[in-house]
Protein backbone atom coordinates (compact mmCIF):
# COMPACT_ATOMS: atom_id res chain seq x y z
CA UNK A 1 0.00 0.00 0.00
CA UNK A 2 0.95 3.44 -0.77
CA UNK A 3 2.74 6.05 1.85
CA UNK A 4 -0.41 8.54 3.05
CA UNK A 5 0.81 11.71 1.35
CA UNK A 6 2.65 13.52 3.91
CA UNK A 7 0.35 16.55 5.12
CA UNK A 8 2.38 19.77 7.55
CA UNK A 9 0.61 21.04 10.27
CA UNK A 10 -0.44 24.42 9.38
CA UNK A 11 -1.59 23.63 5.86
CA UNK A 12 -3.70 26.56 5.23
CA UNK A 13 -7.50 26.19 2.99
CA UNK A 14 -5.87 27.63 0.45
CA UNK A 15 -2.60 25.15 0.33
CA UNK A 16 -5.56 22.43 1.37
CA UNK A 17 -7.66 23.40 -1.75
CA UNK A 18 -5.02 22.90 -3.94
CA UNK A 19 -3.69 19.46 -3.13
CA UNK A 20 -7.45 18.37 -3.26
CA UNK A 21 -7.49 19.59 -6.37
CA UNK A 22 -4.55 17.76 -7.54
CA UNK A 23 -5.62 15.01 -6.69
CA UNK A 24 -9.08 14.84 -8.05
CA UNK A 25 -7.07 15.31 -11.04
CA UNK A 26 -4.94 12.62 -11.16
CA UNK A 27 -8.03 10.53 -10.66
CA UNK A 28 -9.77 11.69 -13.84
CA UNK A 29 -6.97 9.36 -15.33
CA UNK A 30 -8.25 6.54 -13.71
CA UNK A 31 -9.69 3.49 -15.82
CA UNK A 32 -8.59 0.22 -14.81
CA UNK A 33 -7.95 -0.69 -18.34
CA UNK A 34 -5.89 -3.31 -19.43
CA UNK A 35 -5.65 -4.51 -15.40
CA UNK A 36 -6.53 -7.68 -13.88
CA UNK A 37 -9.33 -8.70 -11.66
CA UNK A 38 -6.92 -8.75 -8.93
CA UNK A 39 -6.10 -5.27 -9.52
CA UNK A 40 -9.40 -3.97 -10.23
CA UNK A 41 -10.90 -5.13 -6.86
CA UNK A 42 -7.93 -3.51 -5.07
CA UNK A 43 -8.47 -0.38 -6.68
CA UNK A 44 -12.07 -0.36 -6.33
CA UNK A 45 -11.34 -1.22 -2.51
CA UNK A 46 -8.70 2.06 -2.07
CA UNK A 47 -11.03 4.14 -3.65
CA UNK A 48 -14.08 3.38 -1.37
CA UNK A 49 -11.75 4.14 1.40
CA UNK A 50 -11.14 7.34 -0.04
CA UNK A 51 -14.63 8.10 -0.75
CA UNK A 52 -15.28 6.79 3.14
CA UNK A 53 -12.08 9.55 4.41
CA UNK A 54 -13.72 12.63 1.94
CA UNK A 55 -17.09 11.90 3.58
CA UNK A 56 -15.73 12.26 6.96
CA UNK A 57 -13.83 14.96 5.81
CA UNK A 58 -17.05 16.89 4.57
CA UNK A 59 -18.34 16.04 7.68
CA UNK A 60 -15.85 17.67 9.96
CA UNK A 61 -16.04 20.64 7.61
CA UNK A 62 -19.85 21.00 7.76
CA UNK A 63 -19.55 20.87 11.66
CA UNK A 64 -17.21 23.84 11.69
CA UNK A 65 -19.52 25.31 9.68
CA UNK A 66 -22.11 25.19 11.70
CA UNK A 67 -19.86 26.41 14.38
CA UNK A 68 -19.73 29.68 12.67
CA UNK A 69 -23.70 29.92 12.52
CA UNK A 70 -23.67 33.43 13.88
CA UNK A 71 -21.59 34.35 10.51
CA UNK A 72 -24.43 34.00 8.42
CA UNK A 73 -22.85 30.21 7.61
CA UNK A 74 -23.46 27.14 8.34
CA UNK A 75 -23.27 23.06 7.06
CA UNK A 76 -25.94 23.23 4.92
CA UNK A 77 -25.87 26.37 3.64
CA UNK A 78 -22.31 25.25 2.21
CA UNK A 79 -23.31 21.74 1.14
CA UNK A 80 -26.55 23.49 -0.76
CA UNK A 81 -24.57 26.34 -2.43
CA UNK A 82 -20.86 25.68 -2.68
CA UNK A 83 -21.49 22.15 -3.14
CA UNK A 84 -24.56 22.45 -5.35
CA UNK A 85 -26.21 19.92 -3.58
CA UNK A 86 -30.19 19.73 -3.31
CA UNK A 87 -31.52 20.91 0.28
CA UNK A 88 -32.76 17.34 0.82
CA UNK A 89 -28.91 15.88 0.48
CA UNK A 90 -27.93 18.72 2.44
CA UNK A 91 -29.59 18.06 5.20
CA UNK A 92 -28.66 14.64 4.96
CA UNK A 93 -24.98 15.04 4.91
CA UNK A 94 -25.73 17.81 8.27
CA UNK A 95 -27.72 15.10 9.94
CA UNK A 96 -24.53 12.68 9.46
CA UNK A 97 -22.07 16.08 10.55
CA UNK A 98 -24.63 16.41 14.04
CA UNK A 99 -24.49 12.77 14.71
CA UNK A 100 -20.32 11.80 13.72
CA UNK A 101 -19.61 14.78 16.21
CA UNK A 102 -21.28 12.76 19.19
CA UNK A 103 -19.44 10.09 18.42
CA UNK A 104 -15.75 10.31 17.63
CA UNK A 105 -15.50 6.56 17.33
CA UNK A 106 -18.37 6.26 14.88
CA UNK A 107 -15.88 8.90 13.19
CA UNK A 108 -12.88 7.75 13.08
CA UNK A 109 -13.71 4.46 11.28
CA UNK A 110 -15.20 5.81 8.77
CA UNK A 111 -12.50 8.95 8.13
CA UNK A 112 -10.02 5.40 8.19
CA UNK A 113 -12.15 3.55 5.82
CA UNK A 114 -13.76 0.83 7.69
CA UNK A 115 -17.19 1.84 7.51
CA UNK A 116 -18.90 3.61 4.40
CA UNK A 117 -20.87 6.38 4.26
CA UNK A 118 -23.81 3.89 4.67
CA UNK A 119 -23.13 2.14 7.69
CA UNK A 120 -22.07 5.78 8.97
CA UNK A 121 -25.87 7.04 8.30
CA UNK A 122 -27.42 3.92 10.20
CA UNK A 123 -25.34 4.11 12.83
CA UNK A 124 -25.91 8.00 13.35
CA UNK A 125 -30.01 7.05 12.70
CA UNK A 126 -29.37 4.47 15.59
CA UNK A 127 -28.25 6.82 17.72
CA UNK A 128 -30.78 9.10 17.59
CA UNK A 129 -32.96 6.22 18.53
CA UNK A 130 -31.29 5.48 21.30
CA UNK A 131 -27.58 7.03 22.84
CA UNK A 132 -25.26 7.89 21.11
CA UNK A 133 -22.53 7.02 23.43
CA UNK A 134 -23.71 3.39 23.43
CA UNK A 135 -23.46 3.30 19.80
CA UNK A 136 -20.13 4.57 19.61
CA UNK A 137 -18.88 2.13 22.37
CA UNK A 138 -21.01 -0.97 21.59
CA UNK A 139 -23.07 -1.33 18.76
CA UNK A 140 -19.80 -0.04 16.10
CA UNK A 141 -17.92 -3.10 17.17
CA UNK A 142 -20.58 -5.36 16.61
CA UNK A 143 -21.26 -4.37 12.43
CA UNK A 144 -17.54 -2.45 11.95
CA UNK A 145 -16.48 -5.75 9.84
CA UNK A 146 -20.16 -6.36 8.14
CA UNK A 147 -21.47 -5.48 4.79
CA UNK A 148 -23.77 -3.46 4.36
CA UNK A 149 -26.96 -4.73 4.21
CA UNK A 150 -26.01 -7.48 7.35
CA UNK A 151 -25.18 -4.41 9.19
CA UNK A 152 -28.63 -2.80 8.64
CA UNK A 153 -30.08 -5.89 9.93
CA UNK A 154 -27.70 -5.70 13.38
CA UNK A 155 -28.38 -2.26 13.84
CA UNK A 156 -32.01 -2.40 13.36
CA UNK A 157 -32.39 -5.83 16.34
CA UNK A 158 -29.95 -3.72 18.62
CA UNK A 159 -32.12 -1.08 18.70
CA UNK A 160 -35.42 -3.11 18.98
CA UNK A 161 -33.35 -4.79 21.47
CA UNK A 162 -32.54 -1.50 23.34
CA UNK A 163 -36.01 -0.25 23.37
CA UNK A 164 -38.05 -0.70 25.99
CA UNK A 165 -42.02 -2.22 25.92
CA UNK A 166 -43.44 1.03 25.44
CA UNK A 167 -40.96 2.56 22.83
CA UNK A 168 -41.36 -0.86 20.89
CA UNK A 169 -45.14 -0.21 21.10
CA UNK A 170 -44.95 3.35 19.96
CA UNK A 171 -42.60 3.28 17.46
CA UNK A 172 -45.70 0.28 15.75
CA UNK A 173 -48.24 2.53 16.61
CA UNK A 174 -46.04 5.20 14.73
CA UNK A 175 -45.46 3.14 11.77
CA UNK A 176 -49.60 2.03 11.22
CA UNK A 177 -50.63 5.62 11.53
CA UNK A 178 -48.22 6.28 8.88
CA UNK A 179 -50.05 3.55 6.59
CA UNK A 180 -51.51 4.34 3.25
CA UNK A 181 -52.51 2.95 -0.13
CA UNK A 182 -52.81 4.59 -3.97
CA UNK A 183 -53.30 3.23 -7.02
CA UNK A 184 -53.54 5.60 -10.26
CA UNK A 185 -53.52 5.39 -13.88
CA UNK A 186 -50.32 5.89 -15.97
CA UNK A 187 -52.04 8.14 -18.95
CA UNK A 188 -49.42 7.62 -21.18
CA UNK A 189 -49.77 3.56 -21.42
CA UNK A 190 -53.24 3.19 -19.61
CA UNK A 191 -51.37 0.72 -16.91
CA UNK A 192 -52.21 0.67 -13.62
CA UNK A 193 -49.65 1.45 -10.81
CA UNK A 194 -50.37 0.73 -6.67
CA UNK A 195 -48.30 1.72 -3.77
CA UNK A 196 -48.99 0.54 -0.32
CA UNK A 197 -47.14 0.92 2.82
CA UNK A 198 -47.41 -0.93 5.75
CA UNK A 199 -46.26 -1.43 9.52
CA UNK A 200 -44.04 -4.50 9.35
CA UNK A 201 -46.17 -7.00 11.13
CA UNK A 202 -49.02 -6.22 9.09
CA UNK A 203 -46.36 -6.55 6.26
CA UNK A 204 -45.20 -9.88 7.30
CA UNK A 205 -49.05 -11.41 7.12
CA UNK A 206 -49.24 -9.63 3.70
CA UNK A 207 -46.02 -10.92 2.41
CA UNK A 208 -46.69 -14.76 3.83
CA UNK A 209 -49.73 -14.51 1.42
CA UNK A 210 -48.01 -13.10 -1.33
CA UNK A 211 -44.46 -15.25 -1.39
CA UNK A 212 -46.65 -17.98 -0.93
CA UNK A 213 -49.17 -17.72 -4.00
CA UNK A 214 -45.80 -16.41 -5.79
CA UNK A 215 -44.33 -19.95 -5.23
CA UNK A 216 -47.33 -21.63 -5.93
CA UNK A 217 -46.99 -20.00 -9.36
CA UNK A 218 -43.53 -20.60 -9.72
CA UNK A 219 -44.27 -24.59 -8.70
CA UNK A 220 -47.02 -24.37 -11.94
CA UNK A 221 -44.66 -23.10 -13.95
CA UNK A 222 -42.46 -25.59 -14.14
CA UNK A 223 -40.42 -25.15 -10.58
CA UNK A 224 -37.06 -26.64 -9.64
CA UNK A 225 -37.57 -29.16 -12.92
CA UNK A 226 -38.37 -26.71 -15.69
CA UNK A 227 -38.01 -23.32 -16.96
CA UNK A 228 -40.44 -21.41 -14.94
CA UNK A 229 -38.56 -17.72 -16.10
CA UNK A 230 -39.43 -18.69 -19.96
CA UNK A 231 -43.02 -18.44 -19.19
CA UNK A 232 -43.03 -15.64 -16.71
CA UNK A 233 -40.64 -13.81 -14.54
CA UNK A 234 -40.64 -13.42 -11.29
CA UNK A 235 -42.04 -10.08 -11.08
CA UNK A 236 -44.85 -10.96 -13.41
CA UNK A 237 -45.58 -13.87 -10.97
CA UNK A 238 -45.72 -11.15 -8.09
CA UNK A 239 -48.21 -9.10 -9.89
CA UNK A 240 -50.36 -12.27 -10.92
CA UNK A 241 -50.38 -13.74 -7.38
CA UNK A 242 -51.43 -10.08 -5.76
CA UNK A 243 -54.37 -9.79 -8.42
CA UNK A 244 -55.40 -13.25 -7.70
CA UNK A 245 -55.63 -13.05 -3.97
CA UNK A 246 -57.04 -9.67 -3.99
CA UNK A 247 -59.69 -10.40 -7.48
CA UNK A 248 -59.08 -13.99 -7.96
CA UNK A 249 -57.73 -12.65 -11.78
CA UNK A 250 -54.79 -12.82 -13.76
CA UNK A 251 -53.17 -12.17 -16.34
CA UNK A 252 -51.72 -15.27 -17.23
CA UNK A 253 -55.00 -17.59 -19.01
CA UNK A 254 -52.89 -21.14 -17.87
CA UNK A 255 -52.97 -19.98 -14.47
CA UNK A 256 -54.46 -23.22 -11.81
CA UNK A 257 -57.69 -22.14 -9.81
CA UNK A 258 -56.92 -19.82 -6.79
CA UNK A 259 -58.56 -22.49 -4.67
CA UNK A 260 -57.75 -26.13 -4.18
CA UNK A 261 -54.30 -27.79 -5.16
CA UNK A 262 -53.11 -29.30 -2.40
CA UNK A 263 -51.07 -25.63 -1.63
CA UNK A 264 -50.10 -25.34 2.03
CA UNK A 265 -51.90 -22.06 3.61
CA UNK A 266 -49.37 -19.33 4.26
CA UNK A 267 -48.44 -19.05 7.98
CA UNK A 268 -46.73 -16.06 10.12
CA UNK A 269 -44.27 -17.87 12.15
CA UNK A 270 -43.37 -15.50 15.44
CA UNK A 271 -40.35 -16.81 17.56
CA UNK A 272 -39.86 -15.88 21.04
CA UNK A 273 -36.73 -16.08 22.25
CA UNK A 274 -35.57 -15.81 26.07
CA UNK A 275 -32.41 -15.37 27.13
CA UNK A 276 -31.22 -17.26 30.28
CA UNK A 277 -30.47 -14.28 32.04
CA UNK A 278 -34.44 -13.68 31.39
CA UNK A 279 -35.01 -16.48 34.25
CA UNK A 280 -32.60 -14.85 36.87
CA UNK A 281 -33.46 -11.20 36.45
CA UNK A 282 -36.95 -9.52 36.67
CA UNK A 283 -35.72 -7.38 33.84
CA UNK A 284 -34.93 -9.11 31.35
CA UNK A 285 -37.75 -9.64 28.99
CA UNK A 286 -38.30 -11.99 26.37
CA UNK A 287 -38.26 -10.94 22.90
CA UNK A 288 -41.23 -11.44 19.72
CA UNK A 289 -39.80 -11.80 16.66
CA UNK A 290 -41.09 -12.19 13.02
CA UNK A 291 -39.30 -14.09 10.91
CA UNK A 292 -37.12 -12.15 7.82
CA UNK A 293 -39.11 -8.73 9.73
CA UNK A 294 -37.39 -8.94 12.81
CA UNK A 295 -38.38 -7.52 16.81
CA UNK A 296 -41.79 -6.52 17.08
CA UNK A 297 -43.69 -5.38 20.49
CA UNK A 298 -44.24 -8.46 22.82
CA UNK A 299 -48.21 -7.29 22.76
CA UNK A 300 -48.58 -8.91 19.40
CA UNK A 301 -48.83 -11.86 21.16
CA UNK A 302 -52.16 -10.76 22.39
CA UNK A 303 -53.16 -9.79 19.03
CA UNK A 304 -52.70 -13.04 17.32
CA UNK A 305 -55.70 -13.90 15.83
CA UNK A 306 -55.11 -10.16 13.80
CA UNK A 307 -51.88 -11.66 12.09
CA UNK A 308 -53.45 -12.84 9.09
CA UNK A 309 -55.88 -15.17 7.45
CA UNK A 310 -53.23 -17.90 6.78
CA UNK A 311 -52.75 -18.19 11.19
CA UNK A 312 -49.48 -17.91 12.92
CA UNK A 313 -47.06 -20.44 14.44
CA UNK A 314 -44.99 -19.31 17.92
CA UNK A 315 -41.82 -21.14 18.40
CA UNK A 316 -39.57 -20.26 21.28
CA UNK A 317 -35.75 -20.54 21.18
CA UNK A 318 -33.37 -20.94 24.81
CA UNK A 319 -30.40 -18.82 24.30
CA UNK A 320 -27.57 -18.25 26.60
CA UNK A 321 -25.66 -15.32 27.19
CA UNK A 322 -25.08 -13.48 23.74
CA UNK A 323 -26.83 -15.70 21.91
CA UNK A 324 -25.40 -19.21 21.76
CA UNK A 325 -28.41 -21.91 22.01
CA UNK A 326 -28.27 -24.39 24.44
CA UNK A 327 -30.04 -27.39 22.71
CA UNK A 328 -31.70 -27.37 19.65
CA UNK A 329 -32.80 -30.15 17.26
CA UNK A 330 -30.04 -33.43 16.27
CA UNK A 331 -26.97 -33.18 13.49
CA UNK A 332 -27.58 -33.88 10.11
CA UNK A 333 -25.96 -32.81 7.00
CA UNK A 334 -29.11 -30.94 6.14
CA UNK A 335 -30.32 -28.17 8.71
CA UNK A 336 -33.43 -29.18 10.62
CA UNK A 337 -36.34 -26.50 11.03
CA UNK A 338 -35.56 -25.72 14.35
CA UNK A 339 -32.05 -25.04 13.43
CA UNK A 340 -33.06 -23.01 10.50
CA UNK A 341 -34.75 -21.32 12.97
CA UNK A 342 -31.91 -20.56 15.21
CA UNK A 343 -29.86 -18.89 11.97
CA UNK A 344 -33.19 -17.21 11.05
CA UNK A 345 -32.66 -15.22 14.65
CA UNK A 346 -29.24 -15.30 14.77
CA UNK A 347 -28.15 -14.15 10.91
CA UNK A 348 -31.06 -12.41 10.22
CA UNK A 349 -31.41 -13.16 6.48
CA UNK A 350 -28.36 -13.85 3.64
CA UNK A 351 -25.04 -12.87 5.34
CA UNK A 352 -23.88 -11.75 1.99
CA UNK A 353 -25.96 -9.97 0.34
CA UNK A 354 -29.79 -9.28 2.97
CA UNK A 355 -32.34 -11.27 1.08
CA UNK A 356 -34.90 -12.54 3.12
CA UNK A 357 -34.46 -15.61 4.94
CA UNK A 358 -36.98 -17.43 3.42
CA UNK A 359 -34.78 -17.33 -0.05
CA UNK A 360 -32.06 -18.75 2.13
CA UNK A 361 -29.96 -21.99 2.84
CA UNK A 362 -27.73 -23.24 5.47
CA UNK A 363 -24.19 -23.01 4.17
CA UNK A 364 -21.34 -25.09 6.17
CA UNK A 365 -18.24 -22.72 6.83
CA UNK A 366 -16.11 -26.28 7.21
CA UNK A 367 -17.64 -28.57 4.13
CA UNK A 368 -19.14 -31.37 5.69
CA UNK A 369 -17.76 -33.46 3.07
CA UNK A 370 -14.28 -32.25 4.98
CA UNK A 371 -15.95 -32.95 8.50
CA UNK A 372 -17.70 -29.87 8.83
CA UNK A 373 -20.78 -30.27 11.49
CA UNK A 374 -24.13 -29.22 10.96
CA UNK A 375 -24.59 -27.13 14.35
CA UNK A 376 -25.31 -23.01 14.61
CA UNK A 377 -21.40 -22.31 14.56
CA UNK A 378 -20.20 -23.52 11.23
CA UNK A 379 -23.34 -22.48 9.55
CA UNK A 380 -24.54 -19.44 8.18
CA UNK A 381 -27.85 -18.18 6.16
CA UNK A 382 -26.49 -17.94 2.17
CA UNK A 383 -29.57 -16.82 -0.48
CA UNK A 384 -29.46 -19.48 -3.24
CA UNK A 385 -26.88 -16.98 -5.44
CA UNK A 386 -24.43 -16.40 -2.78
CA UNK A 387 -24.72 -19.93 -1.73
CA UNK A 388 -23.57 -20.64 -5.10
CA UNK A 389 -20.87 -18.32 -5.44
CA UNK A 390 -19.08 -19.18 -2.37
CA UNK A 391 -19.34 -23.18 -3.36
CA UNK A 392 -17.53 -21.76 -6.41
CA UNK A 393 -14.80 -19.88 -4.75
CA UNK A 394 -14.34 -22.95 -2.52
CA UNK A 395 -13.86 -25.23 -5.43
CA UNK A 396 -11.22 -22.61 -6.98
CA UNK A 397 -9.07 -22.61 -3.72
CA UNK A 398 -10.09 -19.26 -2.72
CA UNK A 399 -12.17 -19.83 0.48
CA UNK A 400 -15.54 -18.94 1.24
CA UNK A 401 -16.14 -15.05 0.77
CA UNK A 402 -19.40 -15.09 2.75
CA UNK A 403 -20.31 -13.74 6.09
CA UNK A 404 -19.94 -10.01 5.30
CA UNK A 405 -16.41 -10.08 7.06
CA UNK A 406 -14.43 -9.07 3.51
CA UNK A 407 -15.87 -6.13 1.35
CA UNK A 408 -17.83 -3.19 1.93
CA UNK A 409 -20.68 -3.34 0.16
Amino acid sequence: MPPTPEVEAGTTAGEWAERLAGWAAALADLSGSGWSADEVIAAAEALGRLESAVSAAQARLGAAADARGAAGVDGTLVDERVGRRSRREARRRARRARGLAAMPRVADALADGRLTVEHADALVAAAERTDAARVDDELLALVADERVDPARRLIRRWVAAHETRAEAEDRLARQRARRSGRWWTDETDGSTHCHVVLDPVVAAAVTAALEAETDRLWRHDGGRDGTPDAVRTLEQRRADAFSRLVAGVSAHEADPPLTGGGGEAPSLELICTLDVRSLLSPHEAARVEIVDTGPVPASVLDRLEALGPGGVTVRGLLFDGPGRPLWLGRRRRLASGDLRRVLAVRDGGCTECGAPTRHCDAHHLRAWSAGGTTDPDNLKLHCTACHAAAHRHEATGRGDRGGGKRGRG
